[in-house]
């Protein structure tokens, strides 16, 4: 057998996978007309502290059961992840999904790459806007959200 070499316990290569906790605010733009699409923004991300990306979902097709998913960007257009969810309830009154983010460096601020190993999992619970869209502060959110 030989010596297992002395490695500081401040070397990256033996600290663990850490899970912080991220808050933002989720919105999703709906239109059931015109064969269905949804899109969104997660906005106000924020982790231990320090602010984070808004990241934009993209948008994609509602299926004729009421399931939805796509591609999650960067404002920068950069692609970082996939979300999913389905419709729920009466006139779809509510929404339920998830949001799966990789390869940036979330935390550090630090550009795109994609080796990076920031993983970034979430849930998301949602009623709908009152009366389509205002009302509620987070539905505000609307306005410019299909430019």
């Amino acid at each position: 057998f030989g010596s297992v070499p002395d490695i500081p316990a401040s070397d990256p290569a033996r600290q663990g996978r850490q899970s912080t906790e991220v808050t933002g605010t989720v919105f999703l733009n709906a239109d059931f007309n015109s064969g269905g699409q949804v899109n969104g923004v997660i906005s106000g991300r924020e982790a231990d502290g320090n602010a984070l990306s808004n990241v934009v979902l993209i948008a994609g097709p509602i299926s004729g059961t009421g399931t939805f998913s796509n591609t999650v960007e960067l404002p920068d257009l950069t692609r970082v992840g996939t979300y999913a969810g389905v419709f729920g309830g009466d006139d779809a009154a509510a929404i339920g999904g998830v949001v799966n983010l990789t390869g940036a460096n979330f935390l550090d601020g630090s550009v795109y790459t994609p080796d990076a190993s920031d993983n970034e999992y979430g849930i998301f619970v949602l009623d709908q806007c009152p009366g389509g869209g205002g009302g509620d502060a987070a539905c505000g959110l609307a306005e410019g959200i299909d430019d």
